[in-house]
C-alpha cells in the first residue's frame, strides 16, 4: 500500500487536525496488541459494578463539560477550548446535550458547535439551516439509538467491559471524601467505542487517561480524561477534559421537531446544505451510540 503523501494541501491538513481531535472520555495508558496492563483491583471492580447499579436508579442528572485540545501537524497548530452541557431525564427518557469549541476551529468551520436531543431511542439533530441567523429552529430524527447505551449507566458498563480498573484511594472534592478509580481500556475496544459514537476518522489513541471520583453511593461526580494521539504521517493531538455531574430531577427542554430532514426550513445560504461542524471533536460518550 503506498505511503501517505506528506505534501497534502493545507485544507486537508486542517481537516485532519480537527477530525483527529475526537475527544476521549475513557482513560489510563491504553493497551496495544501486547496487553501489558496489570490485573484489575477486585475492590475497584466492585466499586464500578456498584456504580452501574446506583446509576440505574437515578431520576436524572446534568453535567458541565470543560476542556482543551492541542494538535500539531507539520508546522501548523490547532488550539481550542471546549465547553458544554448534558441534561438527562431518566424517568421520561429525554436528554439534550451541546458542545462548543472556541479557538482555531472558528477559521475552518462554519459551525463551531454541535447539539443533539434524544427522545427514547430516537436521536434528533438540529436542521443545518436552523444554525443560520433568522431561520426558524427545527430538529429532525437522524437515527435510532439504544437509550440504555446513551446514558452514564451504559457508559459505565461499557467501560468495565473493556478496561482494567484500579483503586487510587480517596480524594476531597467540594468538601466530600470521594473514591478515586482509574480505567485502563483496551485500545482496539476503545476505538470501537469512538466509532460507535460517530467518530469515523479519528487517529487511534496512543494513550488515554481516565479518573473518576465516585461518591458514597458509587455515582461518578467528576470524570477527567487526558487523550494523546500520534501517527507517523498524521497529527499529534492531545485533549484534556473534565465533566462535573450533579444528580436529581432534571427538566429537558423539548425542541421544535419535524418528521424528517426534508421538512427542515430552507435557506438560500449555500452553507445550510451541509455546513461542517465540530462533530469530530465531541467527547466520546457524549453522542449516543448506534
Amino acid at each position: 500500500m503506498p505511503s501517505p503523501d506528506p505534501t497534502d494541501d493545507d485544507s486537508s491538513t486542517r481537516r485532519t487536525l480537527l477530525r483527529g481531535a475526537a475527544a476521549a472520555a475513557i482513560g489510563f495508558p491504553v493497551a496495544g496488541c501486547l496487553d501489558r496492563r496489570e490485573p484489575s483491583d477486585p475492590g475497584a471492580v466492585e466499586a464500578v459494578e456498584r456504580s452501574v447499579e446506583a446509576l440505574d436508579g437515578v431520576d436524572g442528572y446534568e453535567s458541565e463539560l470543560s476542556g482543551r485540545l492541542a494538535a500539531t501537524h507539520r508546522d501548523e497548530d490547532v488550539r481550542a477550548t471546549l465547553s458544554g452541557y448534558r441534561r438527562v431525564n431518566e424517568r421520561e427518557r429525554l436528554a439534550r446535550a451541546r458542545v462548543d469549541a472556541d479557538g482555531d476551529v472558528d477559521e475552518w468551520y462554519d459551525r463551531d458547535a454541535d447539539e443533539w436531543y434524544l427522545d427514547g431511542d430516537t436521536l434528533y439533530r438540529r436542521c443545518s439551516s436552523s444554525w443560520l441567523v433568522n431561520v426558524e429552529d427545527a430538529w429532525y430524527p437522524e437515527q435510532a439509538v439504544d437509550w440504555e447505551e446513551a446514558t452514564l449507566a451504559g457508559s459505565q458498563r461499557s467501560l468495565l467491559d473493556i478496561s482494567a480498573v484500579y483503586d487510587r484511594g480517596t480524594d476531597a472534592l467540594d468538601g466530600r471524601e470521594l473514591r478515586v478509580i482509574e480505567f485502563a481500556p483496551d485500545a482496539d475496544a476503545y476505538a470501537d467505542l469512538e466509532r460507535n459514537g460517530g467518530v469515523e476518522d479519528a487517529t487511534e489513541p496512543s494513550s488515554v487517561t481516565l479518573t473518576q471520583w465516585l461518591d458514597e453511593d458509587g455515582r461518578p461526580r467528576r470524570i477527567e480524561s487526558d487523550v494523546e494521539r500520534s501517527s507517523r504521517f498524521g497529527p499529534t493531538i492531545r485533549q484534556e477534559q473534565r465533566e462535573d455531574v450533579a444528580y436529581g430531577a432534571v427538566d429537558v427542554e423539548v425542541p421544535p421537531l419535524v418528521d424528517d430532514e426534508d421538512e427542515c426550513p430552507r435557506s438560500f445560504d449555500v452553507r445550510s446544505v451541509r455546513s461542517p461542524s465540530i462533530s469530530g471533536i465531541i467527547p466520546a460518550g457524549w453522542l449516543p451510540r448506534v
